[in-house]
């Protein structure tokens, strides 16, 4: 059994999806909160609805999922699945069956028959006593042939399309169930499986490992509790933990031997060597479950110092091998939780070599998890779904892949980027993303911010990504991010590339936020100086910015006065030899030279200086009203940390600065808004 083909239609943070699903591995990938974990709720939802294993399970789905409370049962909340609540909410999942489990129902056929009289009398897991009596009454002979009746036409309908299209629809305060004829042969094949096993199972996030002594249970209370564990209450797997281990130990010498198997193939596939060992009582009294690592110095420690990641690994794959009957289909959110990246690397494949491919298990994982991702290009018969807005979800070929790959790799990003971000958004420097990060966290929380090292390389990465759009390539947008540094760009937005360069010096002038800055600076951890007033900190920071008028004039007049510099860039001499980066060197200084007027030192700094305090006044009364937006910030705070004054570094009062400036939604903070806004709406105008 696999699901082919899914339909969501309003269902929380989608609005409307369909897409087709591989018979093996499906990893879904997409920006946080783009709703990759609502598709999992809305698989598991019709089939717990429709289809349940347990009596608790369609309850308890809806607990779960925040539509009903454990403390009015009977009450339900369907606010909780609408987006829009004036449109009706529709899931469809068409099952396909093999001829195996076609033959199975087949030869069910009374088994489902009574199960549908069962459901419709409102008594699906009533006293057998209550249904015998009825079927032997007149009204319940007409039930059954009525049932048999429309058990055979849906039976005929899976002979011959090989599939059950289940689902259900929600309007009107009401729940309508697709095909339930149909979900009864899906709960027939797992219903009749021995209670250690079934055919669906959910792994949800919230994974909660469990330490310390556990109450042990047998016989009946473990059974209710393992398959409600399948899909009803998935995160009660997590809490038995050291009870499924040691039942499986103890069930049978072939159950001992498949668990220590299991165990070997994690150990020696993506953890160290390792292998467990019998359960035993320890010096207090206590239930005991070791590991020994196989290669010297063979240590043993108890199963509660794995970390967090081990034992979610150990848990995850043991009830994969142990309770997942042949032909079953996994749900998986966020297989990488508490892994670290060399780990999550391996997952697919062993999942794929050990589960997958062996049982015919069909897998729907969500991840965050660029080596997942990544890994999912190995298998041709690997499906990468990447959801982009609630409407989109597309499947990322290997051909597409390819041509991306090779695309952002020139940017400095990678197809994981722009699959699992909504963008990227690129910047000169470090001390820029942690500010942007620490102002605008919620409106670039689901875009990669990258730095590229100066503006230089911003203009460069600009130019380039442009030149690939000129030749008809599929690039995703770019986002670019750069400084003014009295220097306007002439470069232009287009499809691929969508920049803004501040209006300000950089970055760092919006951070001039005198009062945000005064009331830092009355912090004790902050500032050696605490009494200082707003005025006393204005005057002190426009007296910083105000020198450095020399230098920009001195520069200002030697650009004025035609003076070339000998500067050069390693454009100019890269993959040149020696003789023609000399001959280049020679043309630059001799360019430098004849720039200059024929005359004394003494003339020439006196004219020069006379030109420079002439350019000086200009700035001054140019800076008089627009210092804070003129003056190099950069500098400034790098100034004032010269005076003394703080405790921190700037970076970090810059930080503390912004995250002011954020919470009292300061004007200077609000321009930044404004300019990110429109930068990252822009491809919404075109």
């Amino acid at each position: 059994m696999h699901i082919s083909h899914v339909v969501i239609k309003n269902f929380r943070a989608l609005e409307d999806i369909q897409f087709e699903l591989s018979p093996k591995i499906n990893v879904i990938v997409g920006p946080n909160a783009i709703g990759k974990t609502t598709i999992l709720q809305a698989i598991r939802l019709p089939k717990a609805l429709i289809a349940p294993r347990t009596p608790n399970e369609s309850q308890q789905t809806l607990i779960s999922m925040g539509a009903a409370s454990p403390h009015f049962p009977q009450r339900i909340d369907l606010d909780a699945f609408w987006r829009d609540r004036g449109k009706p909410v529709e899931i469809r999942c068409t099952y396909c069956l093999t001829d195996e489990e076609i033959t199975t129902v087949t030869n069910a056929l009374p088994d489902v028959v009574n199960g549908l009289i069962q459901a419709r009398l409102g008594q699906p897991f009533s006293n057998p006593v209550s249904l015998i009596q009825f079927l032997n009454s007149e009204p319940g002979r007409q039930a059954q042939e009525q049932a048999r009746g429309e058990v055979l036409e849906a039976l005929e309908a899976v002979r011959r399309d090989k599939s059950i299209s289940i689902g259900l629809e929600v309007s009107n305060s009401q729940i309508h169930a697709h095909s339930p004829v149909g979900a009864l042969f899906i709960a027939y094949l797992d219903n009749r499986l021995d209670p250690q096993l079934t055919l669906f199972s959910y792994f949800p996030a919230d994974r909660a490992m469990p330490v310390g002594e556990v109450a042990v249970q047998l016989g009946a209370a473990d059974t209710q509790q393992q398959m409600e564990a399948h899909n009803s209450q998935p995160q009660l797997k997590f809490n038995r933990l050291k009870n499924t281990i040691f039942n499986t130990l103890i069930r049978s010498e072939a159950d001992r031997a498949a668990l220590k198997e299991v165990f070997a193939k994690i150990s020696s596939s993506i953890l160290t060597g390792r292998r467990i060992l019998d359960p035993k009582l320890n010096e207090l009294g206590l239930l005991s479950i070791s590991i020994e690592e196989i290669d010297p110095p063979n240590r043993r420690f108890e199963l509660d110092n794995l970390s967090s990641g081990e034992k979610g690994l150990i848990l995850t794959f043991l009830l994969i091998a142990r309770t997942i009957a042949r032909g079953g289909i996994v749900l998986f959110d966020e297989p990488e939780l508490h892994l670290n990246p060399a780990v999550c690397r391996d997952i697919l494949p062993f999942i794929n070599e050990n589960y997958a491919s062996p049982k015919n298990l069909q897998f729907v994982i969500c991840t965050h998890s660029p080596q997942i991702l990544e890994s999912a290009f190995d298998q041709d018969d690997f499906a990468l779904l990447h959801l982009e807005t609630p409407t989109v979800l597309s499947r990322v070929g290997r051909t597409a892949y390819d041509e991306m790959a090779d695309t952002l790799q020139s940017l400095g990003t990678s197809v994981s980027e722009s699959l699992l971000f909504k963008g990227t958004v690129l910047v000169e420097g470090e001390d820029d993303i942690r500010l942007l990060q620490d102002g605008f966290g919620e409106t670039l929380r689901r875009y990669k911010v990258s730095d590229l090292g100066g503006r230089r390389e911003v203009e460069k990465t600009i130019k380039k990504i442009q030149s690939l759009e000129l030749t008809g390539k599929k690039v995703d947008p770019i986002y670019l991010i750069f400084d003014h540094d009295n220097a306007p760009t002439d470069l232009k937005n287009s499809r691929a590339v969508r920049f803004i360069q501040w209006p300000r010096y950089c970055i760092e002038n919006y951070l001039i936020d005198t009062d945000c800055i005064t009331e830092l600076l009355k912090a004790e951890e902050i500032s050696k100086a605490t009494d200082q007033s707003s005025g006393q900190v204005t005057n002190e920071l426009r007296t910083l910015a105000f020198s450095q008028l020399d230098e920009l004039a001195a520069r200002n007049t030697f650009t004025q006065q035609g003076y070339l510099s000998l500067s050069f860039t390693q454009e100019d001499i890269q993959g040149h030899g020696l003789h023609r980066i000399a001959a280049f060197l020679y043309s630059r200084v001799a360019e430098s030279r004849n720039s200059l007027p024929d005359c004394a030192e003494d003339v020439w700094t006196k004219m020069f200086l006379e030109k420079c305090n002439e350019e000086r006044r200009r700035l001054t009364i140019l800076w008089e009203a627009s210092w804070k937006e003129r003056c190099n910030g950069k500098r400034l705070f790098a100034d004032f940390q010269k005076t003394g004054h703080l405790k921190v570094s700037p970076a970090i009062f810059k930080r503390r600065i912004i995250q002011l400036m954020k919470s009292t939604n300061s004007q200077n903070w609000r321009d930044m808004a404004g300019l990110l806004d429109e930068l990252l709406n822009q491809s919404k105008k075109q």
